[in-house]
């Protein structure tokens, strides 16, 4: 775990212009954690966006500069945050590429999920100082916990300025492996969903004392959860919406804590091998339609979910069968 204490924040930002590329969700709580914990005055801060009343909130709300012109922000700027989508990403970076070749000391640091290093160096256009992170949404109540990679032979300064800005939103793991991002993001993602389903199950209990249907669905719930075990959080994980659903309902459903944080990693290991792997075997021939790219992840990702409920409803089968004699 790495965790940066708050001494030594001021002045390691100290006159550094930072430009947000991406004014979103993620982006503007990291803005809004740097200018809370004053890490950096709102006044050196940049945010540009295509959404001028977002702009204009952000401006009003934080009191931080806002543009739509992505170059100007950048050519000011000593550190880059991208705070894109992934979609979006291709087409910021490459209109940024003359200016970033020109500012080989700015420090690159994109949180735009599934764009890996090498992506990132090629639309850059070669920039060598990138950093790459990847927070998770309890950051927005300063409880996230990010992780973060940077290539061998990086600047440690570079790496620490990445901290410093995840750290104002809650604790980072800085990773030795780029695939190992979203293991640790996936991980410490499900265990808020899990405590907030923990903490409500109390209430739906309750209510299911004076509503039969609802006390059988809580029961069906519990029921298939501890029927299909731990494997049952891997098929999830292959579910759109489906990791979500089942770690709230193992919180409701007051499944055991050990268990489930063991399952979740297993569950987070097997994902981020095979979105590695799937990176690996088709992201480069798909790497400029990013539409079948996604269909083609989502289609696998489907398939290898109805082979687990497959094999599994057969070996059930066969279980039965076996005791029935």
């Amino acid at each position: 775990m790495y965790q940066i204490i708050g001494k030594g924040e001021e002045t390691m930002f100290a006159g550094k212009k930072i430009a947000f590329i991406g004014g979103g969700k993620m982006g503007s709580i990291l803005v809004r954690g740097m200018i809370r914990r004053r890490i950096a005055p709102s006044k050196s801060i940049t945010v540009t966006d295509i959404d001028q009343p977002r702009l204009k909130e952000l401006a009003t709300s934080l009191k931080v500069q806002v543009s739509r012109d992505n170059k100007k922000a950048v050519q000011e700027a000593d550190i880059i945050v991208l705070a894109v989508k992934p979609q979006q990403a291709e087409v910021a970076l490459a209109a940024c590429q003359p200016l970033l070749a020109r500012l080989p000391d700015a420090v690159l640091i994109s949180i735009a999920a599934g764009t890996t290093i090498r992506s990132i160096f090629a639309l850059s256009g070669g920039h060598r100082r990138i950093v790459r992170a990847m927070p998770n949404t309890p950051s927005l109540i300063g409880a996230g916990i990010s992780g973060l990679y940077a290539p061998a032979g990086s600047d440690p300064g570079d790496r620490s300025l990445a901290a410093a800005i995840l750290a104002s939103t809650g604790q980072v793991v800085v990773v030795d492996h780029e695939t190992l991002i979203d293991t640790v993001t996936a991980v410490s993602g499900s265990g808020p969903a899990y405590a907030i389903g923990h903490h409500w199950g109390a209430r739906f209990h309750r209510r299911a004392e004076h509503k039969p249907k609802f006390r059988a669905r809580l029961e069906w719930a519990d029921t298939q959860i501890k029927r299909r075990g731990g494997p049952l959080l891997i098929t999830a994980r292959f579910s759109p919406g489906g990791r979500t659903a089942l770690t709230l309902a193992s919180g409701i459903t007051a499944q055991p804590r050990p268990w489930f944080l063991r399952w979740t990693f297993v569950a987070a290991i097997i994902w981020a091998t095979y979105a590695a792997g799937l990176a690996r075997l088709v992201g480069e021939p798909f790497e400029d339609d990013h539409t079948k790219a996604f269909w083609i992840a989502f289609g696998t990702a489907l398939g290898i979910n109805v082979i687990i409920e497959v094999v599994r409803h057969f070996r059930a089968k066969r279980k039965w069968s076996k005791a029935a004699v």
